[in-house]
């Protein structure tokens, strides 16, 4: 007989259900531009850790989950369209996603209990940038990738989308939101869904 698949728990989650649980955020972005190419990397990092009440809460106590995420992408292309109202780029790179999950627990009669469980993994992308300046001081942007199935079993999607105020030529502040699509399969995945939301950013440029 085959072995039964693995538990499966949908979970839909704000901000204001686990900022309590956050040890640890941050968000990465940065470009580098020639007259033709464009090197750019993005990165996020969120750490979350919370008890766990369970139906098993008199033998099994003390119940913390820790789970870890990390994900980038880096690419390098060519600027296909620029001009000072509109930009266009064209990306080739990769990307990464890592996620972990760990669980500590005081079992009655035995003592602390550990155990935790990891996954990598790396992806081709093929990707694009948008750029339209409506005003010398504000930049809407737009920037996805695509993670070609073609090379492996999964497929991993990112977009985000949002707007650039310029105080200075050097200084600006970024309003947007960003949604991270995951699809693994099933007997590897630690998550599969979408990691989204809205974001803001301060930047410098030279």
């Amino acid at each position: 007989m085959p072995e039964p698949p693995p538990p499966k728990y949908d979970i839909d989650v704000g901000f204001k259900d686990i900022k309590n649980s956050i040890k640890f955020a941050l968000m990465l972005a940065g470009q580098y531009k020639t007259e033709h190419i464009i090197t750019q990397f993005n990165f996020s990092s969120l750490i979350l850790e919370s008890e766990a009440i369970t139906p098993y809460e008199l033998v099994l106590q003390d119940n913390i989950i820790k789970l870890t995420y990390m994900a980038g992408d880096i690419g390098v292309g060519y600027r296909v369209v620029k001009n000072p109202k509109f930009e266009f780029d064209a990306l080739l790179g990769a990307k990464f996603i890592f996620f972990k999950i760990g669980l500590k627990t005081n079992a009655i009669g035995i003592g602390q209990i550990e155990g935790e469980r990891s996954q990598y993994w790396i992806d081709p992308v093929i990707g694009t940038n948008l750029r339209y300046r409506p005003h010398p001081k504000i930049e809407l942007i737009g920037y996805g990738d695509i993670g070609p199935t073609v090379f492996n079993t999964y497929n991993t999607s990112q977009f985000m989308l949002g707007a650039n105020y310029m105080f200075t030529k050097t200084f600006m502040v970024s309003f947007g939101y960003r949604s991270y699509h995951l699809d693994f399969p099933r007997k590897e995945a630690i998550f599969n869904g979408n990691v989204k939301g809205w974001i803001m950013k301060v930047g410098f440029q030279f």
